[in-house]
């Protein structure tokens, strides 16, 4: 699909109902993943790939507009509009890597029981929801490719490293500066909700094991540029995707 009609599904989604039926209003902007334009031998497949996602963001879209638009539902929770916004940032396009970042905003309603329930059972959720993702194809073969198998080594060093060398840099306050060396000292492990190969260095956004630790409101994404990180790069694994930034 092209880009105008991606933005022509938006303009759609914002018009009203007529007079008597019930309301469709909803927010919805799709920005589509842009088809890969170096050339490979997996990119006829890779075209695919891509073509098959734009898809399935269109199809959410459309669901998540419907979702006020089935019989009865005469009201929404405190003025909800449902809302779907997917964006994409296009980070590399070579023969043997293609990477992206989505960042995808949405309030769509959902069919169900309990508290805030609409008559026809559509529940609002109470905020929207933001999701970021890092998205990488293997540009050799034409499918996902996770980027840990390009960064196995531990990443964790290398995160407080660019926090904590230069704090003022990081936004960090005298609070945060102490409880994050804190945690360093405590040797963590901790998940990443997302890793992005960027243009400049590899984006991560850690997640504690624990929601409740006090480090919590200190931890930021933080871009760790390649030249700092080559020593948890797999070698092999680079030179397989001729990978030099």
């Amino acid at each position: 699909m092209t880009r105008s009609l991606y933005a022509a599904l938006g303009v759609l989604a914002l018009m009203g109902s007529p007079p008597g039926r019930a309301q469709t209003n909803a927010s919805i902007t799709i920005d589509p993943m842009p088809e890969p334009q170096a050339k490979s031998a997996a990119h006829p497949a890779l075209v695919r790939a891509v073509r098959t996602w734009n898809e399935a963001r269109q199809r959410e879209a459309q669901a998540c507009a419907k979702g006020v638009a089935g019989p009865g539902n005469m009201q929404m929770m405190a003025g909800e509009l449902p809302l779907y916004n997917s964006h994409i940032t296009l980070h590399w396009d070579t023969p043997s890597v293609f990477a992206l970042e989505w960042r995808q905003t949405s309030n769509c309603p959902v069919h169900g029981t309990g508290a805030g329930r609409a008559p026809n059972g559509v529940v609002f959720d109470a905020t929207s929801d933001v999701h970021v993702e890092g998205i990488a194809f293997d540009a050799t073969t034409g499918e996902r490719y996770d980027v840990r198998r390009l960064y196995p080594g531990p990443l964790q060093k290398h995160y407080f490293d660019q926090l904590l060398d230069d704090p003022e840099a990081s936004g960090l306050d005298a609070d945060c500066v102490t409880r994050l060396r804190a945690y360093r000292r405590r040797a963590p492990q901790f998940e990443f909700r997302y890793v992005v190969l960027g243009v400049h260095g590899l984006m991560i956004d850690p997640e504690t094991p624990d929601p409740q630790d006090p480090v919590v409101d200190c931890l930021q994404v933080a871009t760790l540029p390649y030249p700092s990180i080559r020593d948890v790069l797999d070698p092999k694994e680079a030179a397989r995707l001729r990978w030099n930034p």
